[in-house]
Parts: C-alpha cells; sequence; structure tokens
C-alpha cells in the first residue's frame, strides 16, 4: 500500500520545457521571473522521497497551476515493531 500526497495552487503554472528538470540540482525554474532561492528544493524532496522508497511528480499547464504528488509506501505494524 502506498500513500499519495498531492498539493496544487492555481498560479500561473510550469513551462513545459522546464518539466524534464524540474527535480534536478539547482534546477531554478522560469529564467524570465526573479530568481529566489538556490534550486535546491524540488532536489531535496525527489532525494528525501526516493531514500523512502517513494517518489514525486508534477504535473502543469502554463495558467493553469501546478500539482505535486508525493508517493510513499506505508510502513506495515510489523516494520515499526521494536527489536526483540
Amino acid at each position: 500500500p502506498m500513500l499519495r500526497l498531492s498539493v496544487a495552487d492555481d498560479g500561473p503554472g510550469i513551462a513545459p520545457e522546464l518539466l524534464p528538470t524540474l527535480f534536478e540540482r539547482y534546477a531554478t525554474g522560469d529564467r524570465k521571473r526573479q530568481k529566489i532561492g538556490s534550486g535546491l528544493g524540488l532536489f531535496i524532496c525527489r532525494t528525501i522521497a526516493e531514500l523512502h522508497g517513494g517518489s514525486i511528480a508534477v504535473e502543469s499547464e502554463p495558467g493553469r497551476g501546478a500539482r505535486f504528488t508525493v508517493t510513499l509506501p506505508l510502513a506495515r505494524s510489523a516494520d515499526l515493531a521494536e527489536p526483540s
């Protein structure tokens, strides 16, 4: 079983040509806008998700916002039991 968490907005969206590299280290998005941040946030999110056996994805259309979805495996109660 997996947990899926989505966060969406109704902002300007992300240009299609930026989507393939959005989760790479130092990717800062739309160069036409003021650069804010170091380009590490989404890279760190992807790394954390993958280290936990999950993934992160984005869907976006310019002018219609973006939706980020993080998928993580659910721990079984046996996986959480303390060692004896």
